[in-house]
């Protein structure tokens, strides 16, 4: 099955038409077949687009656009599995400080044994050895 998750990173890249990875996310998030969101990755997003330094969505906009990936593409959620995958691995690779969200987002994949993960920074991922990240920015 050719089942990848998409990092928080490509749905603001997705909805900034100022960013240079727009249209590459775009592309992505409408030619790739098997995309999967977690839930992590909305809320992220939602916090992201919201306090943009440069015109931030309001939240009315910001749900908007989560409501449209909802619609469009499976949402994984957090469940008992993930929750002590999240702990192996913060015992694993020894995350601190904010890097324990992208382990987070980690362990949801992990999960739901989905094994691949694109994002547009794939060093945030690149400790974490169970995945396999497609780096979109290559």
């Amino acid at each position: 099955m050719n089942r990848i998750v998409a990092d928080t990173n490509i749905l603001v890249y997705a909805v900034d038409r100022c960013s240079r990875f727009h249209q590459r996310s775009l592309d992505f998030l409408t030619r790739h077949a098997g995309i999967y969101l977690p839930g992590k990755v909305l809320v992220e997003f939602y916090a992201v687009v919201t306090r943009a330094a440069i015109r931030p969505l309001s939240p009315a906009e910001a749900l908007n656009a989560i409501a449209w990936f909802a619609r469009s593409f499976p949402i994984l959620h957090a469940n008992s599995d993930s929750q002590r995958i999240l702990w192996d691995l913060a015992q694993r690779y020894n995350p601190s400080g904010l890097r324990i969200h992208d382990f987070e987002i980690a362990s949801i994949a992990l999960a739901h044994r989905i094994e691949r993960l694109a994002t547009f920074n794939a060093r945030d991922f690149a400790s974490v050895r169970e995945l396999q990240i497609t780096d979109l920015q290559l």
